[in-house]
């Protein structure tokens, strides 16, 4: 059994993952852009938990098999595009106390959390 303990830090989460599904598929990723994750940031108006920060640095680019938002995009750029879109929308569908983290897939909105 994998011991697990709660943490916002990416570093462990990385840790934890490559225990489960080894270093080889964890490695599997690409990072987004900085210039990117603070377009995000600004646009999403609500603070962003540290662990998913973390997770745009490390797995915002392409997150292999951990796909975060399941068949939908979880890159910022995509998520920018949405933000944008939605921006002067008077009935935007961007919950309002809430974060989009995934879209354009065909998930039926599972992958949207408030």
């Amino acid at each position: 059994m994998i011991a697990t303990t709660p943490s916002d830090n990416i570093t462990d989460f990385i840790a934890f993952f490559e225990q489960v599904a080894g270093r080889d598929i964890a490695s599997d990723r690409v990072g987004a852009n900085n210039d990117e994750i603070e377009r995000l940031v600004q646009l999403v108006r609500l603070p962003l938990p540290k662990l998913y920060k973390g997770y745009l640095c490390e797995f915002g680019g392409y997150d292999g098999v951990l796909r975060l938002a399941d068949d939908a995009s979880a890159k910022p750029s995509t998520l920018i595009d949405i933000y944008l879109e939605h921006d002067s929308d008077e009935e935007s569908e961007i919950p309002e106390h809430g974060v989009v983290f995934g879209a354009n897939g065909s998930s039926g909105e599972r992958a949207r959390h408030s």
